[in-house]
């Protein structure tokens, strides 16, 4: 409701929170994304969720639903109808105010058929998944919305180790995704990792907790060859953070940019799964441990900070960016072992299951996506990106919907006008991996022209472009 001050007679300024979570985990057998071959799930380790928290800056208006999931990634089609579902539950709101992210895990059911081989009526086809999933985070934001109420924030910021550069450089200049540090040229890691982890509380009008926002530069992947359903180490850092600050605590989980980090340990390679061993932890419980130590230690001095009364701001568009274009070197390479695939009839007569079959499959339509796009020509110069900022207080998010290397994520805080700045990738339409160029020049998975939409020379310009719309809603 909006209340009045009498004395100074106008609208007194009411930030409104609402959290929900929804359970997207399938009821049956499904095919996961995130590896070239198929897996069906023979299991569900633990459930997938979806959550939702709403913000609203009342009476100003500004307002913006944030839905995580633990999924790969979103496809155009899946972000437009999570949007028109929600549309038709809240009539009056806008659905391009919703930012929809992943966790990247590769242990959540594929929502495209994407490059897979179809599978039996045994296998909850994507199709059907899709229309669930849909339905439950549109579900999850609807109810975050409706549920909103007067609420304080305050922000918090600790360390934990949790990402790790996978992409290690070797002496010519080379670099490999999950390389060999023992190679008699290996030179180190390619680029950054961050331990940093940035929070956002939330607090009813008693100045209980009700949610937290963690954002960290790393994907949810320690389990991602398994062929189970899990939301990975967020599932240990949830019951982690609800087992030490409350066991009704929203959790929303934000990644960072992480294009070029994983939770796999590539340096110090024999003494830390030895230690691991002998503390009798997996990588998963390990890595929830220090993300709920981190939360638990900055939650005291959260807490004496909660404000009511700050500036809330969202803006959000569609920025076009340099694409980069496909040499002609690049698709004959293509074609040539796109043919070499085709003519294979080795496998011809195995199930769609098969792990080799099902291989050969993907890595056709791996190189279809570089023919196609040469043969369409490289007219067009342009990709298109949909970026969100928010200003929330003394803080500012920054969206981007690529798997951004941490380099250009570590320029948006560093050059931000905010005291804490949360970069948040993997959220809208998936726009594939944005390298630096020392990563384009080293070549090697996520950084060759099939995993790039957008140049390196684009993601300057996406850094420019998202810190003069961080600057516009801080002036």
């Amino acid at each position: 409701m909006q209340t009045r001050n009498r004395k100074q007679g106008k609208s007194k300024r009411q930030l409104l929170v609402g959290w929900s979570t929804q359970d997207i985990t399938p009821d049956q057998p499904v095919n996961l994304m995130g590896q070239f071959h198929v897996r069906i799930s023979q299991s569900v380790y633990d459930p997938i969720t979806v959550t939702a928290l709403a913000i609203e800056d009342h009476p100003k208006g500004d307002r913006v639903i944030m839905v995580s999931c633990d999924h790969s990634w979103l496809s155009d089609r899946v972000v437009k109808q999570v949007r028109a579902k929600i549309g038709s539950a809240l009539p009056g709101f806008d659905p391009e105010d919703v930012i929809i992210n992943t966790t990247h895990t590769h242990n959540a059911p594929a929502l495209e058929d994407f490059w897979y081989p179809q599978l039996g009526p045994e296998v909850m086809s994507p199709a059907d998944y899709r229309e669930f999933f849909c339905e439950q985070a549109a579900k999850a934001a609807a109810k975050a919305w409706k549920d909103r109420k007067p609420a304080g924030l305050s922000w918090a910021f600790g360390n934990a180790t949790v990402g790790h550069n996978r992409r290690l450089a070797y002496l010519d200049g080379t670099a490999e995704m999950y390389g060999q540090s023992d190679r008699e040229d290996f030179a180190g890691p390619e680029g950054p990792e961050d331990p940093a982890v940035d929070m956002i509380f939330t607090w009813d009008q008693r100045r209980k907790l009700t949610g937290v926002v963690v954002n960290l530069a790393c994907p949810s992947q320690t389990s991602e060859g398994a062929y189970c359903v899990t939301a990975d180490f967020w599932h240990e850092a949830r019951a982690e953070i609800r087992k030490r600050l409350g066991k009704n605590v929203f959790v929303l989980p934000l990644c960072g940019a992480a294009g070029d980090q994983s939770p796999h340990v590539l340096l110090h390679r024999r003494v830390e799964p030895a230690m691991r061993k002998r503390s009798g932890l997996t990588l998963r419980q390990q890595i929830g441990a220090r993300i709920g130590a981190a939360v638990a230690s900055a939650f005291p001095v959260a807490r004496k900070d909660i404000r009511t009364d700050l500036p809330f701001r969202h803006a959000g568009a569609v920025l076009r960016l340099s694409r980069r274009a496909v040499t002609k070197a690049e698709y004959r390479l293509a074609l040539g072992k796109y043919k070499k695939l085709a003519d294979d009839r080795s496998l011809d007569g195995r199930p769609a299951s098969d792990k080799a079959a099902s291989t050969r499959v993907s890595e056709m339509g791996y190189e279809k996506h570089v023919i196609d796009r040469f043969e369409r020509g490289n007219a067009n110069k342009w990709e298109t990106a949909e970026v969100h900022v928010c200003r929330i207080g003394d803080v500012a998010l920054a969206t981007n919907p690529c798997e951004l290397f941490l380099e250009y994520g570590l320029r948006i805080k560093e050059r931000s006008p905010a005291v804490q700045t949360l970069v948040v990738e993997l959220t809208g339409p998936f726009r594939y991996y944005l390298p630096t160029p020392r990563a384009v020049a080293g070549g090697g998975y996520s950084a060759i022209i099939h995993d790039n939409r957008i140049s390196p020379k684009g993601g300057r310009e996406l850094v420019e472009k998202t810190l003069r719309m961080i600057k516009r809603i801080w002036e």
